[in-house]
C-alpha cells in the first residue's frame, strides 16, 4: 500500500465510477478542487490507483441550525472538509480508506504546526454516506445531526472530529 498526494485530475475516474456512477465526469468536479490549501491523496496497490480522498478548508456548519458553531468564530479553529473518499471494491476491508483518512489528518496537523495554530487543533468534517458512518466512527468521528439526503447521491450524515 502506498499513499501519496495526487492531482485532482487523477481523482476524477474513481469519483465518477464509485461515487457518482449515474452522472458524468463534470458532476465529479468541485469548486474547491483547485484552491491553494486543497489536497488530494491517492492509495495505490502496486501502481494502480485504488483509493482517493480530497480535503479543503471549509467552515463546519451544524446541519439542523445551519449556523456556524461558536468554536469556529471564537477560537479561530481551522475547519477542513473531507470530500470524495472512495476505494475500489477490490481493496475494501484492507485498510486503504483508513490510511487515506490518516493522510488527511496528518496534512491538516502539519498545516496547523507550520502556521503556529497548534493551540487550536483543526476540525475535520464530512458528509458521510449513511453506509459509511461505521467506518468514520471507527476513526473517532462523531455524528452531528440527523440523516439528510443529497439529491442524486443518497442519504448522508454530517460527521466531525477534532484532530490531535
Amino acid at each position: 500500500m502506498n499513499i501519496k498526494r495526487i492531482s485532482v485530475e487523477q481523482t476524477y475516474h474513481l469519483r465518477q465510477q464509485i461515487l457518482r456512477p449515474n452522472q458524468g465526469i463534470e458532476d465529479c468536479k468541485f469548486p474547491e478542487d483547485y484552491e491553494d490549501m486543497t489536497a488530494h491523496f491517492g492509495a495505490f496497490e502496486s501502481k494502480k490507483l485504488v483509493g482517493i480522498v480530497s480535503v479543503f478548508e471549509k467552515l463546519f456548519v451544524e446541519p439542523e441550525s445551519n449556523k456556524i458553531k461558536a468554536f469556529n468564530q471564537n477560537t479561530h479553529r481551522r475547519n477542513w472538509q473531507i470530500r470524495a473518499m472512495a476505494t475500489d471494491e477490490s481493496v475494501r476491508g484492507k485498510g486503504y480508506a483508513m490510511a487515506l483518512l490518516e493522510s488527511v489528518e496528518a496534512y491538516v496537523l502539519t498545516y496547523a504546526v507550520e502556521n503556529k495554530s497548534k493551540v487550536h487543533l483543526p476540525l475535520i468534517w464530512c458528509n458521510a454516506r449513511s453506509s459509511a458512518v461505521g467506518f468514520y466512527k471507527k476513526a473517532n468521528h462523531q455524528v452531528s445531526g440527523k440523516e439528510f439526503e443529497i439529491e442524486g447521491v443518497g442519504p448522508h450524515f454530517r460527521m466531525k472530529k477534532i484532530v490531535s
